[in-house]
Order: structure tokens, then sequence, then C-alpha cells
């Protein structure tokens, strides 16, 4: 994964916490985002093994996984509601 795609995916967490914010999905679209966040979280993962030494793209990742597993919560939250 290169910068520009995590910084992507920074992005798309960021956009998806602000939908969240505004109640801005139904029920079905938290199930797709939610599917989503499982392929981010996999890829992000995947990246920060393969770039042990990098330091700075580490700590984007994790703050990028973070951010997702707020969403996940959130979304669980809803859909259980």
């Amino acid at each position: 994964m290169t910068w520009f795609e995590a910084e992507q995916l920074a992005k798309y967490i960021f956009e998806l916490e602000n939908a969240l914010d505004e109640w801005a999905y139904d029920n079905p679209r938290m199930r797709l985002e939610l599917a989503e966040l499982d392929k981010i979280e996999r890829k992000i993962r995947k990246s920060v093994q393969q770039r042990t030494h990098d330091n700075s793209f580490r700590i984007l990742a994790y703050e990028v996984l973070n951010r997702a597993e707020f969403c996940r919560h959130e979304i669980r939250e809803r859909l259980m509601a």
C-alpha cells in the first residue's frame, strides 16, 4: 500500500465518521459499510506487516485502524437498536 492509498483510506474513514454523525445511512448501507471496513482493516494490517521500518506510515495506519474500529462500534450499536 502506498502513502496515497493510506491517505485515501483515511479520507474515506473521515467521511464515514461524518455520515454517521449526521445519521445519513440506513441499515442496508451500514451493513455495506461494515463489510468495507473489514476490507480496509485487512489491507492496512497487511501493509503494516510489510512496512515494519516505516514508523510514520505505521502511525497513520494505526490511526486509521482506530477510527475504523470506532465506526464499526457505532454502526453495530445502531444496527442492534
